[in-house]
């Protein structure tokens, strides 16, 4: 069965990473992207962690976990190889519903990791439903072979209309807005000239 995906904003919630070891630093360094606080908690660290925590990216707390460092947390990670402490986390958080993914164990998950390609504000999230990992990466990584540059820009401009349209009150905003959404999009894909759309008027 495929899994739904569903985007949260992470900005400015609290995230919990135990272990610090390279699998660690590969979700962390996806998570960066998305301004959560990041609190790592792990006897080993490795030297990416370390950086990132002298740059003050995330804090780092040196010790093994302890059932208190739950407290707060809005998304926890385990990146520890140690089943046992992943279903121990994971039944603690199925109770508190807070979202947890224990890697490498889909059984001690609540979430699954997709595979991410983020252009600015746009975001795509792939997954097997923790069937083919490696297809995934493929697939992103076709992706981010495939995809023209300027996204992001795409996404600006189409943001920038919708918000002229609703400050213009002009009734039918909405489908001004898709309409000039899909016009950049249309012209992106073909890598033609982008001009800013008109802007509405009442």
């Amino acid at each position: 069965m495929p899994s739904f995906p569903m985007f949260i904003p992470l900005e400015g919630r609290r995230v919990l990473v135990i272990g610090a070891g390279r699998v660690a630093s590969r979700k962390i360094d996806k998570l960066l992207q998305f301004g959560p606080r990041i609190d790592v908690v792990a006897p080993r660290v490795s030297d990416e962690v370390e950086a990132w925590a002298k740059d003050g990216k995330l804090s780092l707390t040196r010790r093994a976990y302890q059932p208190a460092d739950l407290e707060g947390a809005d998304l926890v990670i385990v990146a520890a190889d140690d089943l046992a402490l992943q279903e121990q986390i994971f039944h603690v958080c199925a109770e508190r519903r807070v979202p947890i993914n224990s890697v490498d164990s889909p059984r001690w998950c609540s979430f699954t990791f997709p595979a991410l390609v983020v252009e600015g504000d746009a975001t795509f999230g792939i997954s097997t439903a923790g069937k083919a990992p490696a297809v995934a990466a493929g697939l992103r990584a076709w992706l981010q072979r495939t995809l023209p540059p300027g996204l992001a820009d795409v996404v600006r401009r189409a943001h920038a209309f919708r918000v002229a349209a609703d400050e213009a009150g002009h009734e039918n905003a909405p489908h001004l807005a898709a309409q000039a959404a899909f016009e950049l999009v249309d012209a992106w894909a073909k890598q033609e000239p982008r001009p800013e759309p008109s802007r509405p008027r009442p």
